[in-house]
């Protein structure tokens, strides 16, 4: 069996263990497969979905005697960890609330509030879009909540200026929870060039319905498809397992969401994830008109075949961000943007070297980290 083929089968396991297929896959498993599946769930943040989805169906004796006591507990520790999260990131948006600093939950922190059990949808931490404007105040804030900011290598004005997110920590009942604050979802030269989302566009979409910060459903659709993609490249299959419930939950207006897809550059990764959410999970597809398959393009082909290897652990190929080259309608001139950023960006991202010494230092750091 070709490499290929074995990261599209164990990829296709591991969906079939988190939905309908669960025990055409479970029964195919031996024990070497089993520990394999787990391992590959932890890693795209399903194992807890696929554990629930085979106490469900009543699958959990198919896996070995000595796992099965692992999965029964999978749900109960995302659970009480989400819960700590959550409960946090609630004292963190009612101060926020209070001091006038303005946050919008993104990713985990919205999405509990409408899918998937307490237990289900497993959390690492909290994010918040931010305002730009207003990052010293949140700082200030976070600081007298008696969170830390989390520790960086990158500058100061890097992250400001390019990083675009600042992440907290804190110790709450003896476990360690993050808040992960955003503005700017791009987070790298080649996203920001290539996919036209910013948080000043995200701001410009959001509104205040009972007395709190909101977005619409087509923007958060939108970010949910641009973080998937061009920050991520597909590497996860939790983001893909979240897309249905998402638009089921949020009902958005397709038509609006088909325009801002074209206006951000991200029609193509739009229908790649909609595809792979119909092809993997059996998901409704969105309407043609709104949502066309993705064609069987060369760059679709190796894009699709890329998505399978990272989800099947290959962390290179995120790392690379690969996928989301291939998905962008425009890629010549953020390519040529990455490989020799503006000066600015430089001296900013490498202030301890030379002037004339960063351009090769960059050259040589991309270099390294393609070959590693």
């Amino acid at each position: 069996m070709f490499e290929r083929d074995v990261h599209e089968k164990e990829t296709r396991t591991l969906a079939g263990l988190c939905g309908a297929g669960a025990e055409r896959s479970a029964r195919g498993l031996d024990a070497g497969g089993w520990g394999r599946m787990l391992a590959l769930a932890r890693l795209n943040r399903v194992a807890a979905p696929m554990a629930k989805n085979l106490a469900r169906l009543g699958l959990l004796e198919t896996a070995p005697a000595a796992m099965r006591a692992e999965l029964e507990n999978i749900p109960r520790a995302a659970a009480a960890a989400n819960m700590l999260i959550l409960d946090s990131a609630r004292a963190v948006m009612e101060a926020a609330s209070a001091t006038g600093v303005d946050m919008i939950p993104l990713k985990g922190a919205l999405y509990a509030g409408l899918f998937g059990a307490p237990d289900e949808r497993e959390m690492s931490d909290a994010d918040f879009l931010v305002r730009r404007g207003q990052i010293r105040e949140l700082e200030a804030m976070m600081r007298g909540l008696g969170w830390k900011r989390a520790e960086s290598n990158l500058p100061e004005i890097f992250i400001i200026e390019y990083s675009g997110e600042m992440k907290f920590t804190s110790v709450r009942a003896g476990v360690s929870v993050d808040i992960e604050a955003q503005w700017n979802p791009s987070q790298s030269l080649f996203a920001a060039a290539a996919y036209n989302l910013d948080g000043n566009a995200l701001w410009a979409m959001a509104s205040a319905e009972s007395g709190a910060l909101s977005l619409p459903p087509e923007a958060v659709i939108l970010y949910h498809i641009h973080h998937m993609a061009a920050v991520h490249s597909f590497s996860r299959l939790q983001w893909i397992l979240d897309l249905a419930p998402l638009c089921a939950a949020l009902k958005p207006d397709w038509n609006k969401l088909a325009a801002l897809f074209c206006k951000s550059g991200l029609s193509r990764a739009a229908a790649m994830a909609f595809a792979l959410s119909s092809e993997l999970f059996g998901a409704p597809p969105p309407p043609l008109s709104a949502v066309p398959p993705p064609d069987a393009s060369p760059l679709n082909r190796a894009a699709r075949e890329l998505i399978f290897k990272s989800i099947a652990g290959d962390a290179a190929v995120k790392r690379s961000g690969t996928v989301s080259m291939l998905l962008a309608e425009r890629r010549a001139a953020p390519l040529l943007q990455t490989v020799f950023p503006p000066a600015k960006y430089l001296a900013f991202r490498y202030p301890a070297i030379p002037a004339p010494l960063r351009r090769p230092y960059r050259a040589a750091n991309l270099l390294s980290k393609l070959l590693d």
